[in-house]
């Protein structure tokens, strides 16, 4: 049995009736919703904007909304680390744990694991960070956070990289001049 539509709601192509003020306004009063009959949402942009209002000011909604994220994130610990990973990168987790296990679990550039704690949530290590090029957005490797903070410093430019090992070299000081 499928549900009979309710005309009396839908669009005309010039109006509209809201179903939550019931006033009949212009359809530019509506947000699209494609997926709508008439490819409009059932309330007007005030309706729904008032009604957003009131759910997020409401303390039990937040905190409901609150223990469902919370739920969530602990069914799914990874799911915000795939998100950033593929707006940010675009790899997946799958391809970045892959990347640093041919890493062994070392900075690109120093050999090194991460040491450094940033993120002061989870008691899990530290993870890596996606080295990239800012222009092209190709992903180079994994570095620790010195490293990585070291060359977006020197501007991802290899001109400044050669500025500075021709500034550090310049001051290289063997041991056996220490002891002098």
């Amino acid at each position: 049995m499928t549900k009979k539509r309710n005309s009396e709601y839908q669009s005309d192509g010039e109006f509209k009736k809201c179903t939550g003020c019931k006033e009949r306004l212009p359809i530019s009063a509506f947000g699209i919703q494609k997926s709508y009959p008439d490819g409009l949402s059932y309330k007007c942009k005030n309706c729904v904007r008032e009604y957003s209002k009131s759910r997020s000011s409401d303390p039990n909604v937040i905190l409901q909304r609150r223990a469902a994220v919370a739920k969530y994130r602990a069914k799914n610990p990874d799911s915000d680390v795939n998100k950033t990973l593929l707006n940010k990168y675009g790899i997946t987790l799958e391809e970045y744990n892959e990347l640093f296990e041919r890493q062994q679990g070392l900075c690109a550039l120093c050999k090194r694991p991460e040491t450094t704690r940033r993120n002061k949530k989870g008691d899990g290590a530290e993870r890596l960070a996606v080295d990239h090029c800012h222009d092209t957005g190709v992903v180079r490797g994994l570095l620790c956070f010195k490293c990585n903070t070291a060359i977006g410093a020197l501007g991802d430019t290899q001109e400044a990289a050669a500025r500075a090992m021709k500034y550090l070299s310049g001051w290289a000081i063997h041991a056996s001049e220490l002891n002098k």
